[in-house]
């Protein structure tokens, strides 16, 4: 399987993200009628977006993507912790390994050079 990326936009990158979560809105489909324009239900909320009819409410996902989300987040907490922990660490790291380099140096009296 190979794929072919021809731009790089983050909003088409997260848009993609939602098609893969099988939702529809924030709270449900609902929120597309009530806020957009066009009163129109996207064809992202399909079932199958091949074969959809977005007035046919049976034909769209129901469920939101805040639910999905937070459930999303919530089964991978410890990996999110285990990321801000470590990205929390690495300047630590550095900064006790320039701190203990500076000593080395300090300590072996080296030359300084004019």
């Amino acid at each position: 399987m190979s794929f072919c990326i021809v731009s790089c936009h983050p909003c088409t990158h997260f848009f993609l993200y939602i098609l893969q979560l099988h939702c529809c809105g924030v709270s449900n489909y609902t929120d597309w009628i009530r806020l957009s324009p066009q009163r129109v239900i996207p064809t992202s909320c399909c079932l199958d977006p091949n074969n959809c009819i977005t007035a046919n409410y049976n034909d769209v996902y129901h469920r939101g993507c805040y639910d999905i989300i937070v459930e999303y987040l919530e089964g991978n907490m410890d990996l999110l912790i285990g990321i801000a922990v470590g990205t929390a660490l690495l300047p630590l790291i550095g900064t006790i390994l320039s701190c203990s380099l500076a000593s080395y140096i300090k300590k072996s009296k080296y030359d300084v050079m004019n």
